[in-house]
């Protein structure tokens, strides 16, 4: 059966990659709207509720545009998790997106930022008393 026009698709769900023990993370990419959003929120927080989950890493590097609305509803992500005992950290950040957010005097004060997945998982690692190191 086709969809009629001005129908939308069904929201794709955004994964929830658990990369070590403890340790999620959640690629976010494209366009976010308010829905798609929520559906974020929803599913991380679910998430940590179903699953002990010490920290979460939220990768916005695919990201297409950042704007204030989403800019506090990563925010508001970030408490959310923290209330529920999980760290949660943003990684993906492009100098393009620095300095939107910065240009829109959004305040990340408080929360951890990494350019790069490596960096964020580096920090989760040190945060859980982790060491990994490569073989002889």
């Amino acid at each position: 059966m086709e969809k009629g026009k001005g129908e939308q698709s069904e929201m794709v769900p955004t994964p929830i990659v658990e990369v070590w023990e403890g340790i999620i993370m959640v690629p976010v990419i494209g366009i976010l709207d308010s829905a798609r959003t929520k559906q974020i929120t929803e599913s991380i927080l679910g998430h940590i509720a179903r699953v002990k989950t010490e920290v979460a890493i939220i990768s916005i590097g695919g990201i297409s545009v950042v704007d204030t609305k989403t800019a506090n509803h990563l925010i508001r992500t970030v408490h959310a998790a923290k209330l529920m005992g999980t760290e949660a950290i943003i990684t993906g950040i492009r100098p393009d997106v620095a300095t939107t957010l910065v240009n829109l005097g959004v305040d990340l004060s408080g929360i951890m930022t990494f350019s790069t997945m490596h960096e964020g998982l580096e920090c989760a690692f040190k945060k859980l008393g982790w060491k990994v190191e490569k073989s002889k």
